[in-house]
């Protein structure tokens, strides 16, 4: 439902936010990680070669997160949240991300 678009808007931006400081802990420079705008399949591809080691049903969901626009109908278009990940998918994959980044970025 559209009462939950500002947790499930929070939920992707905090998964983008867990990959953005992998990448910058592990040697990636700001200008690169920018020039992958919203996509996270993007970013966990990178991250994947960095090290980062995330189950296949993870890394395929942000594919479908990405390729679907997640971010964008939070944001923009929140009735049409119908289409989008179910919400204990979307924690799945948070907590899965958060679990493994916060211990590498809190060591540097």
């Amino acid at each position: 439902p559209i009462s939950r678009a500002p947790a499930r808007l929070c939920a992707i931006h905090a998964i983008e936010l867990y990959l953005n400081a992998f990448l910058l802990a592990t040697g990636d420079p700001p200008e690169r990680i920018r020039a992958h705008f919203h996509n996270l399949a993007e970013r966990a591809e990178r991250a994947v070669e960095r090290g980062l080691v995330l189950r296949k049903l993870t890394l395929a969901h942000l594919a479908k997160m990405t390729e679907a626009r997640e971010y964008l109908i939070s944001r923009y278009g929140p009735e049409l949240s119908t289409t989008l990940s179910e919400s204990n998918r979307l924690m799945a994959t948070l907590n899965e991300i958060a679990r493994k980044i916060r211990p590498v970025v809190a060591v540097r």
